[in-house]
């Protein structure tokens, strides 16, 4: 499902660390193997789900970037373009570094991990703060962009 053995093997490692941390449930689950094959299907749904969220993700941006903006389109792009890179350059360096291997140059975390001589989990670690810092970061930019549309709008 996922076309790629790392993804597959990451996908692995997540369902049982999902079985793992809620060990304590199942005793109360009377068909382990269902069980087990349910997890496993709803991670790998949500795992191509995401996948599917980015390619289009992507071809959004490669046509937007390919297409003459108008004027509020560009300055909208540019602006939360500068808010993103001004979001990034506040992480700090290895959690900065383990977000652009992942999501600017699609690097999976086993890939990362052996890169950056960390283990895989400090790298999950890493870029789940990091997802979890930037959000913060442009949920408090969010205001300003919202009226910077508005201005370029009325302009």
């Amino acid at each position: 499902m996922l076309h790629s053995h790392a993804e597959a093997k990451d996908a692995l490692q997540d369902v049982f660390l999902k079985v793992w941390t809620s060990r304590e449930k199942l005793a109360d689950v009377a068909y382990f193997s269902s069980y087990l094959n349910t997890i496993t299907r709803n991670h790998l749904l949500n795992l191509v789900r995401k996948k599917v969220n980015d390619a289009v993700m992507c071809e959004e941006v490669a046509r937007r970037e390919q297409q003459p903006a108008d004027l509020h389109d560009t300055i909208m792009f540019r602006e939360l373009r500068t808010t993103i890179h001004g979001a990034m350059s506040q992480l700090p360096p290895q959690q900065k570094k383990v977000f652009e291997l992942s999501r600017i140059d699609g690097m999976p975390l086993d890939e990362i991990a052996d890169q950056l001589q960390i283990s895989r989990e400090t790298a999950k670690k890493h870029l789940a703060r990091a997802n979890h810092q930037l959000r913060i970061l442009l949920r408090a930019n969010a205001s300003a962009l919202i009226l910077l549309g508005m201005i370029s709008e009325i302009l």
